[in-house]
């Protein structure tokens, strides 16, 4: 590889730093041998300076197909997707192993909202610097979580498409990092996320591996138990769910989740705890313990049965009478006083998500809080390959639909809207914190 198969030109100028045309396969031509070359390599091979990565996708919402429905612009487009390999057994990163928010790594947090020491990102039982973890320690002061940069996202639409845009940095108003803003309305530097789903022991949660998972708690409980780590803990909330799930969308160039990165535990008859010791500890961030549509261990992002197992309560989404209210932050609440309704129709009279109170989603909605389901009718092989609960008689506070029975319901937007705040059985919860900087 020399300078000379790299050719670079149409670069803009703004504010006094290079940012990148609309194509990026304008600016950069990659010669056909080294078509994997990081877009960031590229640049800093040719001296062209650059302070941002932006990713974005576009959603034809007119093809049923997930495959073929995402396409790619800015500096995601030329990118290989990412995706399950099931003949090989394996994650395939495609082009993405470099991307700021691959930067997402494994950790022991304490209960002051630091870092006490980095996992070994393949074998959590280990330090990264070596020696043995608390993975497991149930008197550690503190929680086995996922430590993620910054993210901003912005979010359009047209009659046609869907956008989303990815970006380590705002730029422009446009631009929100909700998932990392804290009750204070600070962007913080990480956000962290529960590897694992939530144990309570005593008087508060913790997330640590081979432990037996806490069920069937209230809404208020699952917020009382978090916080109980301290003023930078909460319960996982739907600006974590949507923007997690953007990053998926945007890697796997896909809208159906089970078929890019593992079923998950869907279709096993009955629960299973974090007690089980293995395939959950090891494997990377991505793993996938099965065939094609088989039950299976799964991980994303190193965070254990995200979509599956077990449904998980999400703080910051309220589905009242037909419409969706939503809080992009902290302090979340069981009642709609201090949420942002969306007003997705015409008419308050008008239900938001039409079609049959149970079925798969056909047709999304996207605005600055996320993408949102609005009509049903499709199926666990078309459109968004996810499905959807609700009533609309009720105050009901969002959950994710994966859990032990749920077969193909499971995904990134499958969402009960049909449960209010009291004790699930088959609900547990997630941990997040807000970082100190």
């Amino acid at each position: 590889m020399n300078d000379k198969e790299y050719v670079v030109d149409n670069l803009q100028l703004a504010s006094g730093k290079y940012i990148l045309p609309i194509s990026t396969l304008e600016a950069i031509k990659i010669s056909t041998d080294d078509s994997s070359k990081s877009l960031k390599e590229v640049l800093t091979k040719n001296r062209i300076p650059l302070d941002y990565e932006l990713y974005s996708y576009k959603v034809n919402i007119k093809d049923s197909n997930p495959q073929t429905r995402i396409s790619y612009f800015d500096m995601a487009e030329g990118r290989k997707p990412a995706f399950w390999d099931y003949t090989n057994g394996y994650f395939n990163l495609g082009d993405w192993s470099y991307a700021f928010f691959m930067d997402a790594f494994p950790c022991m947090v304490k209960y002051d909202g630091t870092i006490d020491y980095k996992l070994d990102p393949n074998n959590y039982t280990l330090k990264e610097t070596g020696g043995k973890s608390d993975l497991i320690n149930k008197d550690y002061e503190g929680s086995a979580m996922v430590a993620f940069p910054t993210i901003w996202i912005k979010r359009w639409q047209d009659d046609n498409y869907l956008y989303v845009s990815i970006c380590n940095k705002q730029l422009d108003e446009d631009f929100h990092a909700y998932m990392h803003t804290n009750a204070d309305g600070k962007v913080c530097k990480y956000k962290f996320v529960g590897m694992y789903f939530s144990t309570l022991f005593t008087d508060r949660y913790k997330s640590l591996a081979e432990q037996t998972f806490t069920v069937a708690q209230t809404f208020d409980k699952e917020m009382l138990y978090s916080k109980a780590n301290g003023e930078n803990w909460d319960i996982f909330g739907w600006s974590d769910l949507a923007t997690i799930g953007g990053l998926l969308t945007l890697i796997s160039k896909s809208d159906d989740t089970q078929k890019s990165f593992g079923f998950g535990l869907n279709a096993n008859g009955a629960r299973v705890g974090n007690t089980d010791p293995g395939k959950i500890q090891f494997g990377g961030p991505f793993f996938n313990s099965a065939a094609l549509n088989t039950n299976s261990y799964q991980k994303i992002f190193h965070m254990n049965n995200l979509f599956c197992n077990q449904y998980t309560r999400l703080g910051g989404l309220i589905y009242l009478n037909g419409k969706y209210f939503v809080k992009p932050y902290p302090p979340y609440s069981e009642t709609t006083e201090t949420y942002t309704k969306l007003n997705l129709t015409d008419s308050d009279s008008t239900a938001e998500i039409t079609g049959a109170s149970a079925g798969f989603i056909k047709g999304t909605s996207v605005n600055q809080y996320g993408r949102f389901p609005v009509v049903l009718g499709g199926s666990a092989t078309t459109y968004e390959c996810d499905s959807v609960l609700y009533a609309n008689n009720i105050i009901a506070i969002a959950k994710t639909r994966g859990v032990y029975s749920a077969s193909t319901n499971a995904g990134k937007l499958s969402l009960i809207l049909s449960n209010t705040s009291t004790a699930d059985g088959n609900c547990a919860s997630r941990l997040v914190c807000f970082s100190t900087e």
